[in-house]
């Protein structure tokens, strides 16, 4: 495993290893509570093993953390009528704001090179 993807944020060693630091318990405390080996801990935060999802539940659990799961669209598609409908609502907004005085807006326009 390359360098650079042991540290991310959502990988099984990251997780493991922040787990560990927030409980402040030891490995061997993890491994007795989570019913795993500190071995297994140790592959997990090296990167040369991925934890299961469920040996990251039991982990966090041991923990005493939970973990929460959210899959979302990267790239979510644009709906037209939705966008409309949040566009409407900013020009509406828009419309509502006092208005700034001429000789203001040419001041700053002054100003703007």
């Amino acid at each position: 495993m390359e360098p650079a993807a042991r540290s991310q944020p959502n990988s099984g060693q990251w997780v493991v290893k922040r787990l560990r630091q927030i409980s402040g318990l030891s490995k061997r405390e993890i491994a007795r509570r989570a019913q795993t080996t500190p071995a297994a801990l140790v592959e997990y935060e090296s990167g040369r093993r991925s934890p299961s999802l469920a040996s990251l539940y039991r982990i966090a659990d041991a923990c005493g953390l939970e973990v929460h799961i959210t899959f979302r669209r990267k790239n979510p598609a644009l709906n037209r009528e939705i966008c409309g409908e949040r566009l409407a609502q900013v020009l509406a907004l828009a419309d509502a704001l006092p208005k700034r005085p001429a000789a203001a807006q040419s001041a700053k326009a002054q100003y703007v090179l």
